[in-house]
């Protein structure tokens, strides 16, 4: 294990995959791991205007969807033809539900959900773990799961339950690839300014306020603050640390009391 020194946080010699990386948390977190040293290959449905601004310049680009297994093997594949090898995946593609009540949930959105978030994150690991596996790698994958996984959301049918699965995934995960040296962790974001946000907080008519009220730390969190739980737990400095899900959220999952005035 490389030595890391104090203060620093290194993936110097690593090859990052990160999916979901043309905006927002990815993005982050694509910036971020390059900025620490790695070599980053970024995946993502297409390249955004923002993802061509800032792409990182030892960033490779692969296009493609995570709910086909073809693409999750070619994301791999390619970066192992690309480097020789494989060091962190991290799973952050997903795509958000419109909240609806029950009955008026539709199966097909439903459907589309599990094999963006769980099915795609399912097959990007086993991809993963079996270059690493054939590379002799001690390897690490970090899903990203939400805090609507950790506790119940009125009308997440869908995307809350995707990412509580993805939870448990990674536990499995953890405990099946321990004995291989490759560590499985998650990172569960609470309420993050993105595009994302705005446009479902647009779309249900949710005042921001109404959230911050819920929020111990009292803000929304920013998609850097995400980009730095990834990569300590993708870093040496994480290295005894498998089968965690840490909650990213400002204190939300924490909190069990109702919103209103706090105790000064």
């Amino acid at each position: 294990m490389a030595n890391a020194s104090a203060g620093e946080i290194s993936l110097l010699g690593k090859v990052v995959v990160v999916t979901g990386a043309a905006h927002g948390i990815g993005l982050a977190i694509a910036n971020l791991a390059g900025a620490c040293g790695a070599q980053v290959v970024s995946c993502d449905l297409a390249p955004s205007e923002e993802f061509a601004r800032n792409l990182p310049q030892a960033a490779l680009h692969l296009t493609g969807d995570v709910s086909r297994e073809e693409d999750c093997d070619r994301f791999i594949k390619e970066t192992v033809a690309n480097f020789r090898r494989l060091d962190v995946l991290v799973n952050n593609a997903g795509i958000p539900e419109v909240t609806r009540r029950t009955i008026k949930q539709d199966v097909a959105s439903w459907k589309q959900i599990m094999a963006v978030n769980l099915q795609g994150t399912y097959m990007m690991a086993r991809a993963a773990a079996t270059a690493m596996i054939e590379g002799g790698i001690r390897g690490s994958i970090i899903n990203i799961s939400s805090v609507t996984g950790l506790v119940g959301f009125r009308s997440s049918n869908a995307y809350g339950v995707s990412k509580a699965a993805v939870a448990m995934l990674t536990k499995t995960l953890a405990a099946d690839l321990a004995s291989r040296q490759i560590r499985v962790n998650a990172v569960a974001p609470g309420f993050i300014h993105t595009a994302m946000t705005e446009k479902l907080q647009h779309k249900t008519k949710i005042e921001e306020s109404a959230f911050i009220e819920r929020i111990p730390l009292q803000r929304f969190g920013d998609p850097a603050e995400i980009a730095r739980a990834v990569v300590f737990l993708a870093s040496d400095w994480a290295s005894y640390i498998t089968g965690a899900v840490l909650p990213v959220d400002g204190g939300w999952s924490a909190f069990g009391g109702p919103s209103g005035p706090r105790n000064e």
